[in-house]
């Protein structure tokens, strides 16, 4: 952490702002409160960081593990070039939330009618 640290001491208009572990109501007060979230993950196929994110109005750059978001959130995993670039863009377009409402609208519709489809196999 205090690499992290010394990494930020003399950047503008960014910082490090560490939270223990909150319960849930709090910890989407902390995202609520964020500009943009980092969701680069090689394996995570939903990842409910991007969803609370997206529910309290705050994009993030996501890899392509996390299909269902946006094509223009997501970046190459190894690629901080890409990720910093999709940043800029989300930081910089009014539609991207309401992008991402859309994408998980239609991801949660789609794996409802999966589900239950898979109830009716399995009664």
């Amino acid at each position: 952490m205090a690499a992290i640290q010394q990494m930020y001491l003399n950047v503008p208009r960014a910082k490090v702002v560490e939270r223990n572990w909150q319960s849930w109501p709090q910890f989407l007060q902390t995202v609520g409160s964020m500009d943009l979230l980092l969701q680069p993950s090689y394996t995570e196929g939903f990842n409910m960081v991007t969803a609370d994110g997206i529910a309290q109005g705050v994009a993030s750059v996501v890899s392509d593990a996390i299909a269902w978001a946006p094509r223009n959130w997501q970046a190459a995993t190894d690629d901080a070039t890409d990720i910093a670039n999709r940043a800029v863009g989300l930081l910089h377009d009014p539609s991207a939330v309401q992008a991402g409402v859309t994408a998980l609208d239609a991801h949660n519709a789609s794996a409802l009618i999966l589900w239950e489809k898979f109830l009716t196999l399995y009664p």
